[in-house]
């Protein structure tokens, strides 16, 4: 198999990952967990603030800086 082949089998799994039902029904649900816990986290008013515009770049610059392969899936539900 070359490698051409094997983008086309990535590819291929990305699009049957993307549209499987169950993997989507998973994606809802740790979605609307995130966004519960993070509304129980923050109010309206420090999500609106200057502050925590620049607390959500410091974190995106920090992250930059670290090996992609230590990404967690709260980082990736953060930046969602």
């Amino acid at each position: 198999m070359n490698k051409e082949e094997l983008i086309e089998k990535l590819n291929e799994l990305e699009n049957r990952f993307y549209n499987d039902v169950e993997v989507n029904g998973m994606i809802e649900k740790l979605k609307e967990k995130f966004d519960t816990l993070f509304e129980e986290t923050f109010t309206k008013e420090e999500v609106e603030s200057d502050d925590f515009d620049e607390m959500g770049e410091e974190y995106y610059s920090a992250l930059r800086e670290d090996d992609p392969d230590n990404a967690t899936v709260f980082q990736v539900m953060w930046f969602k």
